[in-house]
């Protein structure tokens, strides 16, 4: 297997010889190296290196001067002056890619799914660039969403215990819920069957979470003894 470690990010450069690199990865899967400007950029603001959709993350030994004893070093590190992407030849487009930016100080190795860059004022820290950026670049929420007997369930707004989803009929007819979790159970019609268009909106509540794939599944069958008559029904009425 070949690994070499290739340039990216072209045009993005900062201050190389100063050692006030800050670097912070969160719980939300977002990371954020934060670097000063590069002496000959007009743009004094600071630069921030950013990464969603992290697997792992890391930044320490060694720095410039130990750069040599990275076991990287001899596949492309030695070159690399910004910022730069591992590549093996057996995984031409892995969904988490391997980063690795060197600093005066350390390294930062990110194994995550995108990488990006900002230029910031006033951040004091990477914790702080994290809040800025994440908004906007972080991960979007995976709702969670099911199939049974030919049903699919799928949530669009979810609050734990709360929230909105569609439920998708065999035939590809589209159902509505505003549902919950708790006690006690209900199903109430909220808006009728329409043999142009939906075939109803329901508000359900079951002692059932509905937070991961596995538990849409279940709140889903659970579901399914009210559903299927009333998309029958509809079916048969259109």
């Amino acid at each position: 297997m070949t690994i070499r470690v290739v340039p990216m990010l072209t045009g993005v450069e900062w201050e190389p010889n100063a050692p006030e690199e800050k670097f912070a990865a969160d719980e939300d899967r977002f990371a954020a190296l934060v670097l000063r400007a590069h002496p000959d950029d007009a743009d004094e603001s600071l630069v921030v290196i950013f990464w969603s959709g992290v697997e792992d993350a890391s930044f320490g030994p060694p720095n410039d001067e130990g750069r040599h004893h990275h076991p990287l070093y001899g596949a492309g590190l030695a070159g690399l002056s910004w910022a730069g992407e591992v590549i093996s030849d057996e995984s031409e487009h892995p969904a988490v890619r391997h980063f690795i930016v060197p600093t005066k100080e350390g390294v930062a190795e990110v194994h995550a799914r995108q990488i990006n860059w900002a230029r910031l004022e006033g951040v004091t820290d990477a914790n702080e660039a994290i809040d800025r950026l994440k908004p906007y670049f972080g991960e979007r929420p995976a709702y969670p969403e099911a199939t049974v007997d030919g049903f699919t369930l799928g949530t669009f707004v979810s609050y734990d215990d709360c929230g909105d989803a569609w439920v998708r009929a065999p035939d590809g007819g589209i159902a509505t819920l505003i549902w919950e979790s708790g006690l006690p159970s209900y199903f109430l019609v909220v808006i009728p069957p329409d043999p142009a268009g939906r075939w109803g909106t329901y508000a359900v509540q079951m002692d059932l979470p509905l937070t991961t794939n596995a538990e849409a599944e279940a709140y889903l069958r659970a579901l399914l003894p009210e559903l299927k008559p009333r998309w029958k029904s509809w079916a048969q009425n259109r």
